[in-house]
């Protein structure tokens, strides 16, 4: 209001916050007693104050290094301009907020470690190799006696390395791969060693080159047998606790698993149909091998037995009467069709 009494129409308006709680720090990387494996280090961590000015001391040195808290939620990180020796440091970090409170942190240790080992194959397949089997062997040449034992290794065999993501997976010094199968294999090994890894893996390659299995024998249905439908196998000898692929006028009806003394049997599902048929087989062996032929095509004919005919027939009610047949039901016309059977006549 002036002297006049006039009223300002538009008040002023003032804000402020009071805080009085002091800032908050944390330094999340390195972990204490943690490991850098560059000698830029890289320090992250969080704090109660978004935008407020953090200072890092390495070493006990009272010149600071700084970085800026994020503006929305006060976390913050840190990239060393100036690489650190190799060794154990120490770290402590403090925070300046907007009225100027100070917190530190308590002092870290931690060691910078650039120190990454070598992976060598030691030993490995003969190339080409029949067998299935791999056995290999690797060290890490220029890691010290003593630390040998700390070493880890990590495999990759047959990647895709197309695919920059293909996992590696944990394997021992002495490595052993199993059921290879017949081709070219590739391995790739890397060394570890307190987290840090070879960056150049040794790869080695080889090729499996395991003696086709024989083509499996049939021996049963005999050559140009005939073979009642409800008693109809087909079996044979093949390789050891392999596959047999059946093969029926030439289209693959299943697989039967062949036994210790590769005795194998298999039974066609659904039950074949009165007619001509040819069966093959094709050995498949436990490393997926398979024969590179099939077996010589046994010739049988499928047929329905006068008992089972009469059984259907009887069981039907067919009846004959002057005025010719009756009707039998459905499903036991649906049966006589399905075997080629032609009713009884008057």
């Amino acid at each position: 209001m002036d002297s006049l009494g006039n009223i300002e129409k538009v008040p002023v308006e003032y804000s402020w916050t009071v805080d009085t709680s002091d800032p908050e720090i944390v330094i999340r990387k390195p972990a204490p007693n943690g490991m850098s494996n560059t000698r830029y280090v890289v320090v992250e961590g969080d704090s109660s104050e978004p935008g407020a000015t953090v200072s890092l001391f390495f070493d006990g040195s009272t010149s600071a290094q700084t970085t800026v808290s994020n503006p929305d939620n006060g976390s913050w990180i840190f990239v060393a301009q100036t690489p650190l020796s190799e060794g154990a440091h120490t770290l402590k970090a403090q925070i300046v907020d907007w009225a100027k409170r100070k917190k530190e942190t308590s002092i870290i240790s931690f060691v910078v470690n650039t120190f990454r080992p070598e992976t060598e194959i030691v030993s490995g397949p003969p190339s080409p190799y029949k067998s299935g089997i791999a056995n290999f062997v690797f060290s890490a040449p220029n890691v010290p006696e003593v630390r040998k034992n700390d070493v880890e290794f990590k495999c990759q065999l047959d990647p895709d390395l197309s695919n920059p993501d293909h996992p590696w997976t944990s394997c021992e010094s002495e490595q052993e791969y199993s059921k290879l199968k017949n081709g070219l294999h590739t391995l790739r090994v890397r060394a570890w060693l307190d987290g840090n890894e070879d960056l150049t893996p040794a790869v080695y390659e080889w090729e499996v080159l395991v003696e086709l299995p024989a083509f499996p024998e049939i021996l049963a249905p005999e050559k140009d047998s005939r073979v009642a439908t409800e008693s109809l196998t087909i079996s044979g000898k093949s390789v050891s606790k392999g596959q047999v692929h059946v093969f029926i006028n030439g289209v693959e009806s299943g697989i039967a698993l062949a036994g210790v003394d590769g005795a194998w049997t298999f039974k066609p599902s659904p039950a074949l149909a009165p007619g001509e048929y040819t069966v093959e087989a094709q050995a498949e062996d436990e490393l997926g091998n398979k024969s590179k032929d099939r077996s010589p095509g046994v010739s049988f004919s499928v047929y329905v037995p006068e008992d089972v005919i009469d059984i259907i027939e009887s069981g039907g009610g067919l009846t004959c009467s002057a005025g010719g047949a009756v009707p039998s039901p459905v499903l036991l016309w649906g049966l006589l069709a399905l075997f080629g059977v032609r009713r009884r006549r008057c």
